[in-house]
């Protein structure tokens, strides 16, 4: 990917706002739970807020929150928190949820511009950004879009950490003509900070929805193939730093 200009940058933050702007009008102003997990999404978060732990409010014995990983919840607490009524909450919730459709826009674009000259990414980002299901998703508290942002950016700083996917703007290892062909052993692996931040990524995405397991899975086995366990340890290392207390916490105790 080239360095971006500052009109591409000037129309990917026209791009951006426009994303916000059609995601917040599209909502349907303090009212939150049409849509069964939104509703979900805002007890626990309200659960959260209210000092009650992560539990299942709609539940008279508030049992522990285990259907969903606590990260939405979280961001959502975190955006109630100081509201002073029920309405204020839902408000906040709305404003977090298009804060993170926009988001997703962004992280597309930078993954389509890792691929795609400036004009086809910006377009290829506006189909995205004003797709149907993506507003719909944008306008409604639901944790898909936060995790396609989680995923789409692990995804991009793994391709530019795998000696097999390096960007063509990373200069290539001595002794090979190409970024894109693999180093022997000893040049594997040299990107661990990158890998560390994937795997930061696919931890923050895996407390956001667990299908991020997938995701994991194919980085370990990419990692494997490639017989980079130094990188292996790391990706594995940060990602677990990020999903083991929630493994260990919270979902244990919900599921003993």
């Amino acid at each position: 990917m080239s360095r971006v200009s500052r009109g591409e940058a000037a129309l990917l933050a026209l791009l951006l706002v426009a994303a916000f702007a059609t995601y917040h009008a599209m909502r349907l102003p303090g009212l939150v739970g049409l849509i069964n997990d939104d509703g979900l999404y805002a007890l626990y978060a309200k659960a959260l807020v209210t000092g009650q732990g992560y539990v299942s409010l709609q539940w008279p014995e508030h049992p522990p929150a285990i259907r969903y990983p606590i990260g939405w919840p979280a961001v959502l607490a975190a955006a109630m928190a100081g509201a002073a009524d029920p309405a204020a909450w839902a408000a906040r919730c709305q404003w977090a949820a298009a804060a993170a459709g926009t988001l997703f826009v962004g992280v597309s674009y930078l993954y389509l511009r890792r691929h795609l000259e400036p004009g086809p990414a910006l377009a290829a980002a506006a189909a995205v950004a004003f797709g149907a299901k993506t507003v719909e998703l944008g306008s409604h508290v639901l944790s898909d879009l936060p995790f396609g942002a989680l995923s789409l950016g692990a995804l991009l700083v793994l391709e530019s950490a795998l000696p097999g996917h390096a960007s063509p703007d990373v200069p290539a290892p001595p002794g090979h003509a190409s970024p894109d062909v693999p180093g022997p052993p000893g040049l594997r692996g040299r990107f661990p900070a990158r890998l560390a931040c994937a795997g930061l990524l696919c931890g923050l995405a895996f407390l956001t929805r667990y299908a991020a397991v997938a995701l994991i899975a194919a980085a370990v086995a990419s990692l494997a193939i490639r017989r980079d366990f130094r990188g292996l340890l790391v990706f594995a290392a940060a990602c677990g730093l990020i999903a083991a207390p929630w493994l260990a916490g919270p979902a244990a105790a919900g599921a003993a």
